[in-house]
């Protein structure tokens, strides 16, 4: 109902503003109605105008903070959340290298592949050892046999 009483008002205004724009091109003269009317059309263009003016500007810094300052800021924060975390994580547990929570049990703190790493890099210091004794004799022999 409330919809056709303004569909029913608009074609009467509609009707009133054609009555007075043939009044006004008859008598050649402006009518108070439509200077209103053209005074307000004024009105609202320059307020278009400014509102679009306003939402670019808006949207163009709201872009910059989206895309830039806010990656930017949360990265920060994380940086810093990292940080206070681990500081509290060391003030809280200390400096657990070389601890006997490592080396509880006979070294069981220690996983075996790294006590077979142990060993492995024994055995190849020995070979190297070996190897450089070996040519170290080896030259002083040729040396004597030379001179």
């Amino acid at each position: 109902m409330f919809s056709f009483i303004i569909f029913i008002l608009s074609g009467v205004v509609v009707a009133f503003i054609i009555f007075f724009k043939v009044w006004e091109m008859k008598k050649r003269k402006s009518v108070w109605v439509l200077r209103l009317i053209s005074r307000g059309d004024e009105r609202f263009k320059s307020l278009s105008h400014k509102a679009t003016h306003k939402y670019l500007i808006y949207k163009e810094k709201s872009e910059h903070i989206i895309k830039k300052q806010i990656p930017l800021r949360a990265k920060n924060f994380s940086n810093k959340a990292e940080t206070l975390i681990r500081q509290k994580f060391e003030d809280f547990l200390g400096d657990i290298r070389n601890t006997r929570l490592l080396n509880k049990r006979g070294g069981e703190g220690i996983s075996e592949f790294f006590q077979n790493m142990k060993n492995m890099e024994e055995e190849t210091a020995e070979a190297i050892k070996d190897m450089d004794q070996s040519k170290n004799g080896q030259s002083l022999d040729e040396k004597v046999k030379k001179g």
